[in-house]
């Protein structure tokens, strides 16, 4: 089993995406709805499964259990230095799934879970913080950290009422294969598109951070290097984009679904007693 089957079933997902619209329709807390989302697809798994168990990295940090950590780290410490690095197959991890044998959870699989939740289709979806500019640095000078170990990412995005979950799993070279620098600010980001062979697949795919500017573009949230983004126009959706990468065997649809806001409005009432 791997964390990209779990998310590839809808009763494994859906109730969390319908609890973080919930959520998102009590409070302006920027971050709530991914939390609970996240919240809420573990507590569903962890009830249903005997033999495995979801964990988050925060959750990891504070449940004293017996780990296992397989080929993945040798500790927790050694984990958690391994995440904040670029070139590692644990890479930004914060998806955790264990088999549980007895009282000892073995580390099987683990992703970096990226959410996008928001009716402005505008709104980019960070797909790696890149903090050193490591990214940056290995496409635009074509280094050999294009062929090394990269995370997996699960790409949890809703535009409206409308859900898809994408999954990238293999190296970077396969995330930039047919990309083509569309054009260059003056600090050096780059927006980039997709190509296949002369025709020209999406020229406005992902946006690259320049972490070496000396123009405040640090690693906060704001300012992660690796965005997927989209065209602000009327014609182009934010899914075309994540459509055109699936096309083009760089990104895979694994699931995808509606929520039907009236139905989570009457909730909000029936919780509130109103």
């Amino acid at each position: 089993m791997k964390i990209k089957d779990i998310f590839s079933k809808l009763e494994n997902v859906k109730p969390g995406f319908i609890k973080s619209s919930l959520r998102r329709m009590t409070s302006d807390i920027n971050g709530l709805g991914g939390a609970t989302m996240e919240e809420q697809i573990i507590v569903n798994f962890n009830q249903k499964n005997k033999n495995h168990k979801l964990i988050n990295m925060k959750m990891l940090e504070n449940i004293d259990l017996d780990y296992d950590f397989g080929s993945f780290a040798t500790d927790l410490q050694d984990l958690q230095i391994k995440t904040k690095k670029t070139f590692t197959k644990t890479s930004a991890a914060d998806f955790l799934l264990f088999e549980k044998n007895k009282d000892v959870y073995k580390l099987v699989d683990c992703v970096s879970l990226k959410t996008s939740l928001t009716d402005n289709k505008h709104v980019p979806c960070f797909f790696h913080n890149d903090a050193k500019g490591e990214i940056y640095d290995a496409f635009t000078k074509q280094t050999n950290s294009l062929t090394s170990d990269f995370c997996s990412v699960i790409m949890g995005v809703k535009r409206e009422n409308k859900v898809k979950l994408f999954y990238f799993e293999g190296k970077l070279n396969k995330f930039f294969e047919g990309a083509y620098i569309v054009k260059e600010n003056k600090h050096k980001d780059l927006m980039v598109g997709y190509k296949k062979g002369e025709e020209v697949i999406c020229d406005h795919a992902f946006k690259l951070i320049n972490k070496n500017a000396k123009t405040g573009n640090q690693s906060t949230s704001y300012r992660r290097g690796l965005q997927i983004t989209c065209k602000k126009t009327k014609k182009v959706n934010f899914f075309d984009v994540l459509d055109s990468m699936v096309s083009l065997g760089i990104l895979e649809n694994i699931l995808e679904f509606e929520i039907d806001s009236n139905a989570v409005k009457k909730e909000l009432r029936k919780q509130f007693l109103l």
